[in-house]
């Protein structure tokens, strides 16, 4: 297992050639049945395994998804297992552990925060990276031989076709621009094509389209550069190992938000909300300055800010999830439900840790706004990331269908039968 990274489960050890017998010659104990599974950092390296021993009769779970012939593990005991080595791996991470692997190369055990040697190979396949250091410093992004940066090739990004792509151009653009453009046109994205694309970087690039495309890094004056860079910063916190809370899923996330706010009528009933006077705040006996005041000669509609949102809330509303449930986190008493006293667990680090990225050098891409605007776009990334959480998910639902019936009940009054916020809650909601 831990040569191979596969899990192995065997039914009775002494049939199996690779057990080695002579332990229970020596101790008088019988091993019988045996379930090992890999430790893996979230790049996917082995450093340890996890057994169990000898399945004790009766302890299958009626929900077992297969049949077990006598004391064997059955899968759901595998599904277990697993759980418990990923959550031994985030504990590890959590520690401070140094671990000396791959041929003598240190390793830190928060090996996403580490940097590899200059020049060096990581398993994705012939790219050049250096990953980003824990204290800060440059982020640098995976560079493929013979790839160019736009600048560099002289080409301009446009608003209608460009793409940031993190600056990079990438082989077969021209099935890259298809897929982008059926996103914006559409209700969701090929997320999973779009990675095969793009080599393994759905996120960054159908952020850096959409953000263009829509208009909003003209009308809110973002750096290209540093939304481009902070994109592929979020990318990088998206695991590969994780089989869902991937950087695709985001990619997925981000593509269904642009189709609710193009398609489903968002980005114009927000248009409209600006015109007719915005949300009050709560706690303010005002609406808040840029909902209302748009700078003059920006080209900036209303609901700007509010469609950035949602996009920027898509794209970090899962970053460096590690496929843990908030309710298994705050039963281990696991380092992120003590800094987030129990609450919102997943998505209070979500949020708070992607927000941090922004410090990165370079990586500002809200730096060219005025306060009150990034105080309403950090408002909004907040309530929306944190209303992921699938506890409040029957709440939500159940305050949408009162709001929506209200409205429709309302069809003479001010909403005219449609739904229109009344409130910062119905807002976010």
């Amino acid at each position: 297992v831990a040569s191979t990274g596969e899990s192995v489960n065997i039914a009775d050890a002494y049939e199996d050639g690779r057990f080695n017998q002579e332990v229970d010659r020596e101790t008088g104990f019988r091993t019988k049945s045996i379930l090992c599974v890999p430790i893996k950092t979230e790049k996917g390296r082995v450093i340890g395994v996890a057994n169990l021993i000898n399945k004790l009769p009766g302890t299958g779970g009626v929900d077992d998804d297969a049949a077990v012939a006598g004391d064997a593990f059955s899968p759901r005991d595998q599904r277990f297992l697993l759980v418990f080595a990923s959550a031994a791996s985030a504990a590890l991470a959590q520690s401070g552990v140094t671990f000396d692997i791959d041929g003598g190369r240190q390793h830190h055990a928060d090996w996403d925060l580490t940097e590899a040697p200059p020049g060096s190979f990581d398993e994705w396949g012939g790219k050049q990276r250096t990953a980003f250091t824990q204290g800060g410093g440059e982020v640098a992004l995976d560079e493929e031989p013979g790839m160019k940066s736009l600048k560099a090739a002289g080409r301009p990004l446009d608003e209608d076709r460009g793409f940031l792509l993190a600056g990079e151009v990438l082989r077969g653009s021209a099935a890259v621009l298809e897929v982008l453009g059926a996103a914006y046109e559409g209700w969701a994205v090929d997320a999973l094509k779009l990675a095969e694309l793009t080599g393994g970087r759905p996120l960054s690039t159908l952020g850096g389209y959409l953000i263009v495309r829509s208009g909003l890094s003209g009308s809110l004056g973002l750096d290209r550069g540093a939304v481009a860079k902070y994109l592929s910063a979020v990318e990088a916190g998206y695991s590969d190992a994780n089989p869902y809370h991937n950087k695709a899923h985001a990619a997925s996330v981000m593509g269904l938000a642009h189709g609710i706010l193009r398609q489903g009528g968002l980005r114009t009933a927000l248009e409209q909300w600006h015109r007719a006077g915005g949300l009050l705040s709560p706690g303010l006996d005002q609406p808040l300055a840029s909902d209302l005041q748009l700078p003059e000669g920006s080209g900036r509609r209303g609901g700007d800010l509010e469609a950035f949102s949602l996009l920027m809330a898509s794209a970090v509303h899962d970053y460096e999830h590690r496929g843990l449930s908030n309710a298994f986190l705050v039963r281990a008493g696991d380092p992120w439900a003590v800094r987030y006293n129990d609450r919102h667990v997943n998505e209070s680090h979500h949020v708070a840790a992607a927000w941090q990225l922004i410090e990165r050098p370079g990586c500002n891409l809200l730096g060219l706004m005025a306060r009150g605007d990034v105080r309403r776009v950090r408002k909004l990334v907040i309530g929306l990331v944190l209303a992921t959480d699938p506890a409040d998910d029957a709440r939500y639902v159940a305050s949408l269908n009162v709001a929506t019936a209200s409205a429709a009940d309302d069809a003479r009054g001010p909403r005219g039968g449609a739904f229109v916020p009344a409130s910062e809650a119905e807002g976010v909601l």
